[in-house]
This record gives structure tokens, C-alpha cells and sequence, in this order.
């Protein structure tokens, strides 16, 4: 009788490195020399617990044969980019080996290595760019990161000091006039070691459209991911199987973690005995408490300018944006659970021609109003059914403010034709303002409402897309 050989670990692990890039169970159970069954079971084992590889059926994609020479983008928010600075965080957590320590990021620019600094700062700064990490990953990056955050062990309120190592991107961001919504174009030069060239991308080069399509399509690959895993995985496990899934749409490229964790209306944050996870909005059971899935822990003189009337003080600012459309933002951000209102000046006006402070300050009052009186009397669970068609809305509105913007800023002026388009534009502007405001108004919509108002506001929505390419068009010939 002929002795069965035994196959080692070590025998298993050879064959495997010796696979290509995607390779199928039953190709490494052949280099082994054992084809049985067994065999192929127990390499499947061995290559879906360890994290090396995306599995397919019984096929493999090795991860770092997928991500390598992928490009994925980062958007430095206002307070980074005044500080010179980019905070790691969960920035590049998806799209580099695990064993790859956030701040040890070999981030590089014109093929040098990018300076890190150490900086401390109150805890609170920090969530934003490290939501994703889950809540409890990111007390654990903090007090590994360095002995002075011990303290977090025993206290996370929100108000203490962490220090961390960041990347110094003072002289990148003054050589390219950096401002918010640029991005790095980071292309991973080498998955394993978290090797990272990184390139100016201008937000000028990113369209609204192209960032609601890979909204979208994450949105869905998410699902995908939590049909397949369910809560099993970390959110940056998610994210990597998600990029994975979506595959050559590579919405990565079009819209930063941070932008999607800030716009998309599909997935939320949930967490349970430290685990975090993202779960698909309509998989969430409907009398789950909101605050606690996904909570994250939270001079006037006399002007030249406009002053009197919200609305025209927005005219005299160059906005597009009605009062309408800005409670529909405001409500919107309730939705994401943005409640800062800094953060929400910042975004959507800190970059507005005021005629003076005080115009400003004027202005940024009337707002705050606005901003505490809707989100006072939110009802988050209420607003679930209307939250992603006025999303789809403020896609268009906000579509609507670029193309003006560029207009402005390029110096060109508008024919007869152009001026007529622009015209059809704020007639269907006006008829999504009525539709934002029925979205607005308190409590759920009936559900044969519901379906009368998403068809309307689909029909102009066409008619806007079709205005929006006629105009795009006539100006680019130009």
C-alpha cells in the first residue's frame, strides 16, 4: 500500500505564492500534488480567514495584484488645509495592507516621501476623518499611535488632548492653491508596504454627476458586501471587499471616503459592543433607535451691502440657492448627522464674495437661525422615506451652483440660445423648489403622495439633465 503524503502549511503556502494574480482552488491544490476534495476544502480554509486574497466561487484574486496601480482620492477638509496638514485616519485604511499602520503610510508627492509631524489636538477634531476606522479601532490606533493618549482608556468625552503623527502638506497645498474640494489622486504604487504617489487633483476636474454615480455604485457594492458577510466584517473591510465588487466602475476615483460618508443616503453606521459596521438604510429595522446607530460622539454694524432679506442677500452673493433650497441642505445635513453648523457655513458659503464682515455676519446669523429652528424640531425617523429624493435634488441644485460658478469665473457671456436654456433651467428650478418644500413640510408623505411627487420631480429632473447638456455644450464650443 502506497503512504499517503502528507501536505504541510509550508508545502500549501508555496504553491500558493507560486498561483498567479487570480487563481483557482483547484489550480493550487494541483501544485500541491493532492487534487482531492480535502485538499481543495482545506486550502479554500486556510485563503478566506487571512485576508490575502478577495474570493470569487472557488477562484482568488490576490489583494494586492488588485489594488496595485488603483488610484483613490482624499479630500483634506478646511481646518487640515489651513494647518498644512492631512490627517491619515481612515483616509487610506481600505487601499492598503492591514498590517500597514495608519500614520506608517508611505505617502509620497513627485516621488519623495511626504514629512510627517506630530501634532496634539482636542479628540473631537479627529472623528470626522476617522469615522470609518469604528469607534473602537480608533481608541486603539490612538493609544497604540502613542503613550500619551493612555489616557483614553479611561476617559473618551470628547474635550481631551490626543497626540498623533500626521503628513506636513504645508508646501503642497500653497503650491497648488489648495482649497476645499481639491483632492489627492493617490495611486497605490505598492499595496503591501502602504506605498502611495500622490498628485494634485483640482475639484474643478470632478463633476456633481460623477460623484452621485460612485455614490451610488458604493452604495450598492455595500449591500453586496453585507449580504455576503453581514456584520462580520470592520468598515474597512467592507470598503475594500466593496471596491472590490464594484470593480472596473472604480467609483474611488470619483468621490473620497469622506465625501461619501458625508452625501450618501444608503448605508449608516452602526455600532454594537464596540463593533462597528456599515449597514444598508433599508436593512435597518425601523424602530431602531437613531441616536444611537451611527451617533458619533458630537457684532453687528452697519453694512454696504445687502442685508435685509435672506433671500436677496443670496442673490447679492452670486448663490444660486433660493431659501427653499437651503433649508433642503439644512435638512439634508440633519439627515447625515451633521449637526455642526460651523462645518455647514464652511461648506456651502465660507467661500461667498460678501461686500463686508458685517454683511457676513448678518447673513451667517440669519442662517444659524434657520439651521437651529429646522434641526430643533427634526424628525429624523419622519424624513427617512423623503431624505433621497431631495438628495437627488440638491444633486441638481448643487450642479446648477458649479456651472454657474465656472461661468462667472471664465468671463464668458450667453447668447440668445443660452439665455433661453437658462430660462427653461430656473422654470424647472422653481418647480423642484415647490417639490423641496412639500419634502420639508413635517411628517411622513402618504404613499400614493409619495409616488405622484418622486415621478414629477423624475420628469424634471430629465428636463433640468437635458438643459444642463444643451448649455454644457454650446458654452465648450466656445
Amino acid at each position: 500500500m502506497t503512504e499517503k503524503r502528507i501536505v504541510t502549511i509550508d508545502a500549501i503556502e508555496k504553491a500558493v505564492a507560486e498561483c498567479g494574480a487570480r487563481f483557482t482552488v483547484a489550480a493550487a491544490a494541483k501544485k500541491c500534488g493532492d487534487a482531492s476534495a480535502a485538499m481543495r476544502d482545506r486550502i479554500y480554509r486556510i485563503l478566506d480567514g487571512d485576508g490575502r486574497c478577495f474570493s470569487e466561487t472557488d477562484a482568488f484574486v490576490r489583494r494586492e495584484a488588485f489594488f496595485d496601480g488603483r488610484s483613490f482620492l482624499v479630500t483634506p477638509d478646511e481646518w487640515e488645509i489651513g494647518e498644512g496638514i492631512l490627517m491619515p485616519g481612515h483616509r487610506f485604511a481600505p487601499f492598503v495592507s492591514g498590517e500597514v499602520f495608519p500614520s506608517e503610510v508611505d505617502l509620497r508627492i513627485g516621488g519623495k516621501p511626504v514629512a510627517k509631524k506630530t501634532i496634539t489636538l482636542p479628540l473631537g477634531k479627529l472623528f470626522h476623518s476617522h469615522l470609518l476606522l469604528g469607534s473602537e479601532q480608533l481608541f486603539d490606533f490612538l493609544v497604540a499611535e502613542n503613550p500619551a493618549n493612555a489616557h483614553l482608556r479611561r476617559s473618551r468625552s470628547g474635550g481631551e488632548a490626543v497626540t498623533l503623527d500626521v503628513f506636513d502638506l504645508a508646501d503642497f497645498y500653497r503650491g497648488h492653491k489648495f482649497a476645499a474640494g481639491d483632492a489627492l489622486s493617490c495611486r497605490i504604487a505598492d499595496f503591501g508596504r502602504g506605498a502611495l504617489d500622490a498628485t494634485f487633483a483640482s475639484a474643478e476636474t470632478r463633476s456633481a454627476a460623477a460623484r452621485k454615480k460612485a455614490i451610488g455604485a458604493i452604495d450598492a457594492a455595500l449591500g453586496s458586501v453585507y449580504d455576503r458577510f453581514e456584520e462580520y466584517l470592520d468598515i474597512p473591510e467592507e470598503l475594500a471587499w466593496a471596491f472590490f465588487f464594484a470593480r472596473s466602475a472604480s467609483p474611488e476615483t470619483a468621490v473620497s471616503l469622506d465625501e461619501y460618508v458625508q452625501r450618501s443616503s444608503g448605508m449608516e453606521i452602526r455600532t454594537d459592543d464596540g463593533h462597528a459596521v456599515l449597514v444598508p438604510v433599508d436593512r435597518l429595522r425601523r424602530d431602531e433607535d437613531d441616536g444611537e446607530a451611527g451617533a458619533v460622539p458630537d457684532f453687528l454694524s452697519i453694512s454696504g451691502g445687502e442685508t435685509g432679506d435672506f433671500g436677496a442677500i443670496l442673490r447679492s452673493i452670486g448663490s444660486t440657492y433660493s431659501p427653499a433650497e437651503t433649508d433642503a441642505f439644512i435638512l439634508d445635513a440633519g439627515f447625515r448627522r451633521c449637526s455642526d453648523f460651523d462645518l455647514f457655513f464652511r461648506e456651502f458659503f465660507g467661500a461667498s464674495p460678501f461686500a463686508d464682515e458685517a454683511q457676513k455676519e448678518i447673513f451667517r446669523t440669519m442662517l444659524e437661525e434657520r439651521f437651529e429652528e429646522l434641526l430643533g424640531v427634526y424628525d429624523r425617523a419622519a424624513d427617512e422615506s423623503k431624505a433621497p429624493l431631495r438628495r437627488d435634488i440638491l444633486d441638481a441644485v448643487e450642479e446648477r451652483q458649479a456651472f454657474f460658478d465656472f461661468l462667472a469665473e471664465s468671463g464668458k457671456s450667453l447668447s440668445a440660445d443660452e439665455k433661453r436654456l437658462v430660462n427653461d433651467l430656473a422654470a424647472v428650478s422653481r418647480r423642484l423648489g415647490e417639490a423641496l418644500k412639500t419634502l420639508g413640510a413635517p411628517g411622513e408623505l402618504a404613499a400614493s403622495d409619495a409616488e405622484e411627487l418622486e415621478n414629477s420631480v423624475g420628469r424634471e429632473l430629465e428636463l433640468f439633465d437635458r438643459a444642463m447638456d444643451k448649455l454644457n455644450d454650446q458654452i465648450e464650443r466656445k
